[in-house]
């Protein structure tokens, strides 16, 4: 899971904590949701008693207007769409759990603390009219859908894992493929991504940086954790690049997943599905990415966009 700073669309992340109840009087007779139950009640907000409804998704808020819930609805329902082929998913019923009446709930937030963070039955996300991050979705919209693509890759890989909660799968998927993962399928792994040998040296040169590999858990990141996540896309790409890198497929994180939803951790799924162990791609990373990537420079491949701030761009959770 994990949580949005909000300096990918350019707003400061300096915010003390405020309750839905500091934010609104019409809230106090809606209890949280689903979320309760997936957080701990650690995120237990209260909504505004009007959710709007679509397909797939119910979203709530603490004071987002029908119109913003209709619209952040309407994205959802996009990255919905493109998720399902490009997990391979073929009936959502059983492989996606969907059963009648039931839909993944999005908590907007309007007022509270911006974060994004995805659980097993929904996300957190800033609402289309945020009131602290003004015209967040205008600004950029395309950066916008991809943190609610990213955070929906997020209920899917808890979802196949058949994991209710963290606290529940305690040898759950580790940091660096979650958030790897998330990035790539949310759609910017090529611009988030190091894409250059020169990336890479800077990062191996900086002794304050570890290998990305050995973030398994939150409490493995270093105090300094700006540009992990665009190590994490790197390893991701690099297991997924059928030219380049070592060409898993879909099918094979599918298997991954099967296997730690019939009770296997991630070290043993990993190697089951994908033929190595952990051990070794950590210990091999650097001089796997450093090949990787002066092949992919030699062919013109991967063009990195700098526009994108990926300081503090997640607190994981």
């Amino acid at each position: 899971m994990t949580a949005f700073i909000a300096v990918v669309f350019g707003a400061s992340s300096q915010w003390s904590c405020q309750s839905v109840e500091e934010a609104t009087d019409s809230d106090t007779a809606c209890p949280a949701e689903q979320w309760a139950v997936d957080t701990s009640n650690y995120y237990a907000y209260r909504h505004d008693c009007r959710p709007y409804h679509s397909t797939h998704f119910t979203v709530y808020s603490d004071g987002s207007s029908m119109e913003a819930k209709r619209q952040l609805a309407d994205i959802a329902e996009e990255a919905f769409a493109q998720l399902v082929p490009e997990f391979w998913v073929t009936d959502i019923e059983t492989e996606l759990q969907f059963t009648d009446g039931y839909t993944y709930y999005i908590f907007a937030e309007k007022y509270v603390d911006i974060v994004a963070m995805g659980f097993r039955n929904g996300f957190y996300m800033p609402a289309i009219d945020s009131a602290r991050i003004p015209d967040v979705f205008s600004r950029d919209p395309r950066g916008y859908g991809y943190v609610v693509k990213h955070e929906l890759t997020h209920v899917f890989q808890f979802t196949f894992t058949d994991c209710p909660t963290l606290e529940d799968c305690p040898e759950w998927l580790e940091v660096w493929f979650r958030e790897g993962q998330a990035i790539v399928m949310g759609g910017m792994g090529e611009e988030i991504r190091v894409n250059t040998l020169a990336e890479l040296q800077e990062w191996i040169a900086d002794p304050d940086r570890v290998n990305p590999i050995s973030i398994h858990r939150s409490t493995d990141f270093p105090d300094q954790q700006e540009g992990y996540y665009a190590m994490f896309a790197l390893a991701y790409t690099y297991l997924i690049d059928p030219r380049f890198g070592r060409g898993h497929t879909v099918g094979d994180m599918r298997r991954l997943f099967q296997l730690m939803a019939q009770g296997d951790s991630f070290e043993h799924a990993f190697e089951a599905a994908l033929g190595l162990g952990i051990q070794c791609f950590h210990d091999r990373f650097y001089s796997w990415m450093y090949e990787y990537l002066r092949e992919t420079q030699r062919a013109g491949v991967g063009r990195r966009d700098h526009s994108i701030d990926l300081t503090a761009f997640e607190e994981p959770y």
